[in-house]
């Protein structure tokens, strides 16, 4: 009995050093996700989104975007549902306007 206390207490400690290891190199961020996928040009509705907490590596070079900054953007490209969502992932302008401007 000792032999099997003896074993999972050293597991155990394993388990915790790893999780300060990880704790040392990132941390959890609340950001927005797709709850569903999102077509290339498609325009994102607050209904496709939602937060989520998030383990986030320190090396991750992530920009978090705010629901002003997605809400009503379009995606410049196919997204995934369960995807982290990124300001670079959406045209800040309206594109359509944009395009017209650039026929007249």
């Amino acid at each position: 009995m000792l032999a099997i206390q003896s074993y999972n207490n050293a597991s155990l400690n394993r388990q915790l050093n790893r999780c300060r290891e990880l704790e040392r190199s990132g941390l959890y961020l609340n950001v927005w996700v797709l709850n569903k996928d999102i077509s290339a040009g498609e325009k994102i509705k607050k209904s496709d989104i939602e937060k989520q907490k998030k383990w986030v590596s320190e090396k991750d070079d992530i920009s978090t975007a705010d629901m002003s900054q997605i809400s009503g953007k379009r995606a410049k490209e196919s997204l995934k549902k369960g995807t982290v969502l990124e300001i670079e992932m959406f045209y800040q302008k309206n594109t359509k306007k944009h395009k017209d401007r650039k026929s007249e």
